[in-house]
């Protein structure tokens, strides 16, 4: 599975289901135009887009900022583990 996928994904269940870029870079100790050419390249591999023009509020009263929701990573890692098991196979 591709850095920084899963570890993305564990901490926005965590936040709650969605984190502002910034702190979800943070979270994963790498700088967050990192994180964005790293997502970016990931969700294209699998045809995904950020929902929302990739805005997200992280909870009531948050502003919408760039970031991801948890959903929109669960088709990467979905299509990551069939890949798995298609080699496995």
């Amino acid at each position: 599975m591709p850095f920084p996928l899963l570890p993305a994904q564990r901490e926005l269940v965590k936040a709650g289901g969605a984190m502002h870029s910034t702190d979800l870079a943070a979270a994963l100790g790498i700088r967050a135009q990192e994180l964005g050419k790293l997502m970016t390249r990931i969700l294209g591999e699998v045809g995904i887009s950020r929902p929302g023009n990739g805005t997200v509020s992280p909870g009531l009263g948050r502003p919408l900022r760039n970031g991801y929701a948890a959903e929109t990573l669960a088709a990467p890692i979905e299509a990551d583990r069939c890949r798995a098991e298609l080699s496995a196979a």
